[in-house]
């Protein structure tokens, strides 16, 4: 995701892909959108995949589904990273204007 290449959010399926900018060691945890790009804020350093770990909790309670349901498809090592989120029960606000179905 540099530049325009990328949607932050697109469907595949019942489930939704996610591309997300990483921010470890954040005061709190959060999902939010900057300018184009959806940020996800952790508060874990980036060690021993703490904070993927902790992405996968916090996109988890923010879309509603179990841990199980989240799975980091690439970005291990890097600030930039892609989910799947299966069938997301809930959607927050910044994700709501960007998905393209409306749903």
């Amino acid at each position: 995701m540099t530049g325009r290449s990328a949607a932050p959010c697109q469907w595949d399926g019942a489930d939704l892909i996610l591309s997300v900018r990483v921010r470890p060691n954040a005061p709190r945890c959060d999902l939010a959108l900057h300018g184009e790009v959806l940020r996800l804020s952790v508060q874990c350093p980036p060690l021993n995949d703490r904070a993927n770990r902790q992405a996968i909790a916090s996109l988890a309670e923010t879309f509603g589904v179990p841990r199980r349901q989240v799975e980091l498809l690439s970005g291990d090592h890097g600030r930039i990273k892609r989910f799947r989120i299966a069938q997301p029960q809930h959607f927050p606000a910044a994700i709501k204007t960007m998905l393209p179905t409306g749903k």
